[in-house]
């Protein structure tokens, strides 16, 4: 995996980005970057991140608990953040994928980057399934997970609190059988070259 990293790359906008896994030495990079994100956007962390005392202890103990942790990287700032993880998931060779864009970054294919970096690595670590949580309203992450091929699974009606505009919004958890993706990849492979 190492060996891949970082990983450079431009968007349409020519822009140049680079992505590698976190290291305890971003912890202070990735604690900026998250106080920055929208609180209603950290509702998939199953931790608390929204008081800043609690951003740090969540960082510190999940750097051990991620199968890998991905952050895009613009102009030495920690724009974008995707991981792969099993804490929690009692479930074997299964992993939940999470990545969180900055907002002032979004649309413009970071999360898709970052979204196809961690299947390969889910792939590569031997995962069978992957699971995602998300917001219903969620248009980007559908359109998505729907040219993946994922499916979802079940809906927790009115689960995500917007505390700034006092509305609930449903949570959709939806998977993939990473080794069916694996096969239509390797069958489009050659078309793709």
């Amino acid at each position: 995996m190492q060996e891949k990293y970082p990983l450079e790359f431009t968007l349409k906008d020519n822009t140049r980005l680079v992505c590698r896994p976190a290291v305890i030495e971003d912890f202070k990079k990735l604690e900026d970057f998250f106080l920055g994100v929208p609180k209603f956007d950290l509702q998939i962390f199953k931790d608390d991140v929204f008081k800043e005392e609690k951003i740090e202890q969540w960082l510190i103990s999940t750097f051990q608990k991620k199968l890998i942790q991905l952050i895009v990287i613009k102009n030495d700032r920690i724009i974008g953040s995707g991981t792969l993880e099993s804490e929690g998931l009692d479930w074997q060779n299964t992993a939940e994928i999470k990545i969180i864009v900055g907002l002032e970054h979004r649309r413009k294919g970071i999360g898709s980057r970052l979204f196809d970096l961690l299947l390969h690595e889910g792939l590569e670590i031997g995962m069978q399934k992957l699971i995602i949580r998300y917001a219903s309203d969620n248009r980007g992450i559908i359109s998505l997970l729907e040219n993946y091929g994922f499916d979802s699974e079940i809906t927790l009606s009115y689960f995500l609190e917007d505390r700034e505009n006092k509305t609930k919004k449903d949570i959709v958890v939806s998977s993939l059988n990473i080794q069916d993706w694996k096969r239509r990849f390797e069958f489009y492979s050659p078309v793709l070259k």
